[in-house]
């Protein structure tokens, strides 16, 4: 199973300050959802939409790392684990689908840094 990231954990500053350690295996587009931002926080999250894709990464991951990634997406009361088993991919997605609302700052600069260090076009950032 490969862990794919598309928001803060992009960033490799944002997973050395909480201590984990996943192996990027490849960018990846993942087909037939779009990335937003929802209350309360301005926390990411991913939702179906047949016409568009979400830029990301895939990595690697233990069971140890996962409980760090656990943790901090603070599953499975704010986050929940969606599988697609024939990708073989895992991803975070909210619980409960809020309102739409601006992105939080500190997410964002993650984001766009992740976008950067992983030389994902920022073009291809739309929500």
């Amino acid at each position: 199973m490969l862990y794919f990231a598309y928001g803060s954990n992009l960033s490799m500053q944002n997973r050395l300050k909480n201590k984990i350690n996943i192996i990027k295996v490849k960018n990846y587009k993942l087909k037939g959802y779009k990335i937003c931002f929802r209350d309360p926080y301005g926390d990411p999250d991913l939702e179906k939409s047949s016409k568009s894709f979400v830029p990301g990464v895939l990595y690697k991951f233990n069971f140890i790392e996962e409980l760090k990634l656990d943790k901090y997406e603070n599953f499975p009361l704010y986050y929940k684990k969606t599988f697609i088993k024939y990708l073989n991919i895992m991803f975070y997605e909210m619980n409960i689908k809020r309102n739409y609302s601006k992105a939080n700052p500190l997410i964002l600069n993650y984001i766009i840094s992740g976008y950067r260090e992983n030389n994902i076009p920022l073009s291809s950032f739309n929500y």
